[in-house]
């Protein structure tokens, strides 16, 4: 079994490697989408079922690679379990929203 998200660090760069089974790619597209206003962000595919993600912070930003790397670490788990709500809660929301259309 392999590691659910590889960290490696660069001077300049913090990279992840995360396993599709356990974080999906809309929650790892989710959680690099708010960080593009941060760092330069390269996503790529290392290997089956493996998002490759390459965070590099802008110039002139004042953000540390360790705060970078915890806090995209947070944003995935934020992203996985607003998926998982979604789905449990989308048959409620569309019962809802064809009763208000059609009620």
């Amino acid at each position: 079994m392999s590691e659910t998200v590889e960290v490696a660090s660069t001077p300049d760069a913090v990279r992840f490697v995360i396993d599709e089974d356990l974080y999906p790619r809309d929650a790892v597209l989710g959680a690099s989408y708010l960080f593009v206003d941060r760092c330069w962000i390269l996503l790529d595919r290392p290997g089956d079922k493996q998002i490759g993600v390459r965070l590099k912070p802008k110039t002139g930003s004042s953000v540390t690679l360790e705060a970078i790397e915890g806090e995209f670490c947070n944003e995935l788990l934020n992203q996985v379990l607003r998926i998982r709500v979604g789905d449990a809660t989308r048959q409620l929301r569309e019962y809802t929203m064809a009763w208000a259309f059609f009620g």
